[in-house]
């Protein structure tokens, strides 16, 4: 089930002393580590099903920026599989069965699968969830459907992509005034269609 990963931490306190530089401070960054631990019951599937427990999740091509995130379903007796329906205009909430540690400065957006989104009008509730770097908790996707037909989704399937990205954190300073543009407030459509 490790198959994907290429490293392995055996304490995730190792993140925080990760010696690669920040991007934006200078220095060549490699990959910044991201820390996963299996859920409960993600957990119980590695043990005692693992051939539909849900994996670590992975990039799907060489250069691809997201990793691929697949729903765990199980049914009322906790046993992986089954599906859920999407219906027109509803959404349903999916349990990935990963926790994330990420790598201080770097944050993880859910973002839409772009086949998802353009072949059957799927995309992320909230468009785009942030998953910060003191979070612990276990990634839940919830789909929203904003086609006319409904769509199912079965045990595995891969549902959002995680993309890992640099966090800036400004120095705010406050000013009476700014200076103005050509532009200035204007916004909304305000260059035509």
């Amino acid at each position: 089930m490790t198959e994907h990963l290429t490293s392995y931490y055996t304490d995730p306190a190792e993140i925080a002393n990760y010696s690669g530089d920040h991007p934006l401070v200078g220095g060549a960054l490699d990959h910044p580590p991201l820390a996963i631990a299996p859920t409960a019951v993600n957990q119980r599937l590695l043990d005692e099903h693992p051939d539909a427990a849900i994996p670590p999740p992975w990039c799907s091509t060489e250069l691809s920026a997201g990793l691929d995130l697949q729903a765990l379903i199980t049914n009322a007796h906790g046993d992986p599989g089954g599906r859920v329906r999407i219906m027109p205009g509803q959404s349903e909430a999916f349990h990935t069965g990963w926790r994330y540690q990420v790598w201080p400065g770097f944050w993880a957006g859910v973002y839409v699968r772009s086949g998802l989104g353009f072949k059957h009008g799927l995309r992320p509730s909230n468009c785009v969830a942030v998953i910060d770097a003191d979070f612990r908790g276990e990634v839940i996707v919830k789909l929203h459907n904003d086609k006319d037909d409904p769509y199912e989704v079965i045990h595995g399937d891969r549902i959002a992509q995680l993309i890992i990205q640099v966090v800036i954190q400004p120095d705010l300073v406050v000013f009476d005034e700014l200076p103005d543009t050509a532009r200035g407030s204007r916004g909304f459509g305000h260059t035509g269609k």
